[in-house]
């Protein structure tokens, strides 16, 4: 499969800017990148050359090169900044975190999904810390059978993601900062 069709197959519907922007495999993206600015300053390159020697104006191979080093600037910053979130771990896609709170949500034992934090770790890798409150007559082992089946619902829904981490919420004096965060809706 040729760059173009690789791009093409990972943008799919979306526009260029917004696939990019979206994509958490971002290589296809800057390998087209990368190549378009080195396309383009070789043109450049190729283009101050020829004027220079058609007008006898050396200043023109400078203005070159500097153009040129602002095309490799500019891409270099727009692939920082897109990437840079995924090297430090952004939050998974909004719709992937819905779908595991309904998911979550919809277990008869549990009272409450207080919340979930997700970090996107590679493009098919997502942890996902979910703060869940369990009915009060549940012992130990039966939220342990809860939890694991919790996971494989949500792993079954989405094959792709394979992080997961569920954690009963106490309530009461004995409740965290971080569930207390979370039941009143600061969830990612």
């Amino acid at each position: 499969m040729g760059l173009a069709a690789a791009v093409s197959h990972r943008k799919g519907h979306l526009g260029y800017r917004e696939a990019f922007r979206r994509s958490k495999d971002p290589p296809s993206f800057m390998v087209l990148f990368e190549d378009s600015a080195a396309l383009l300053g070789i043109l450049i390159a190729a283009l101050g050359t020829w004027l220079t020697v058609r007008l006898h104006a050396p200043v023109i191979d400078g203005i070159a090169s500097i153009l040129i080093g602002m095309v490799l600037g500019g891409v270099a910053i727009l692939l920082a900044r897109e990437c840079k979130s995924l090297l430090i771990g952004e939050r998974a896609d909004r719709s992937l975190s819905a779908s595991i709170l309904r998911i979550a949500g919809a277990e008869e034992s549990i009272a409450r999904a207080n919340g979930l934090l997700t970090v996107q770790l590679a493009p098919d890798q997502v942890l996902a810390l979910l703060s869940l409150e369990f009915a009060d007559d549940l012992r130990a082992p039966e939220i342990e059978d809860r939890v694991i089946e919790i996971e494989r619902k949500i792993r079954a829904a989405h094959p792709k993601s394979r992080c997961y981490s569920s954690s009963p919420r106490p309530t009461g004096p004995f409740a965290t900062p971080f569930a207390d965060a979370l039941a009143m809706g600061h969830s990612q």
